[in-house]
């Protein structure tokens, strides 16, 4: 079953390698051109943070690297107050990891991490069914813009423009990570 499983999330994977036709009224110019619904019911539209810094991360509650809501909510607290937003995008697309409705994916992320940054309800991140971020930044990025597993982090500059990213095997408070995110807080916008 293992092996079955990881054939269709590798399948997922390379339906990234032709850019899926973007479905957009308007040119997406920046990460701010998107909005995702909230577990708690409301929408986040991202143009209402412009000029912040966003970390945006696929997370799943069953996976291996689920521990990382406890390194996220510690980035979340160290750099929220100086422009940081940090949004999860809970996804069930590798091993069927995020099986939860958007309630039991709250109460799970409160219940045993205490997160308190913005949580979107589920969506997918991989495929021709991504969502509008996820194609736009394989447009972008290309191979590197396609998550590969649960929580991989894009970081996105001041102008909105992704200016890293990272496998799940790299933790939210690795010196990479936060070299990078530090970097990117210092920079102004011209």
């Amino acid at each position: 079953m293992a092996v079955k499983q990881a054939v269709q999330n590798l399948k997922k994977v390379l339906g990234m390698v032709r850019p899926p036709r973007m479905v957009s009224d308007t040119p997406i110019t920046s990460v701010y051109d998107f909005s995702f619904p909230l577990l708690d019911g409301t929408i986040l539209r991202l143009k209402d943070y412009r000029g912040q810094v966003i970390l945006i991360v696929n997370t799943a509650s069953l996976c291996g690297f689920t521990k990382h809501y406890l390194d996220l909510e510690e980035l979340w607290q160290q750099y929220k107050d100086q422009g940081l937003l940090l949004l999860a995008i809970p996804s069930n697309d590798f091993g069927q990891q995020e099986p939860g409705s958007s309630q039991e994916i709250a109460d799970f992320c409160q219940r045993n991490f205490k997160t308190s940054f913005p949580i979107t309800t589920k969506q997918s991140v991989t495929g021709n069914h991504a969502h509008l971020l996820y194609q736009w930044l394989y447009q972008q990025w290309g191979r590197r813009g396609c998550p590969r597993w649960n929580f991989h982090k894009f970081l996105f500059d001041r102008t909105g423009q992704i200016a890293a990213g990272w496998s799940a095997f790299v933790g939210p408070r690795d010196k990479r990570v936060q070299s990078r995110v530090d970097a990117v807080l210092l920079q102004k916008i011209a």
